[in-house]
């Protein structure tokens, strides 16, 4: 994921929507998106 295009310096961006016609880019700690990940089952 941190060869990602979404990724800067390392670390994974995501762009949000905060309201119709505005939006936020916030960077996810690497570990919450691993776990989110891991009980999704999206990885092994």
């Amino acid at each position: 994921m941190q060869g990602d295009k979404k990724s800067f310096g390392g670390h994974i961006r995501f762009i949000v929507l905060k309201r119709i016609g505005e939006s936020a880019i916030q960077e996810v700690p690497d570990a919450i998106l691993r776990e989110t990940l891991l009980q999704g089952g999206y990885i092994p």
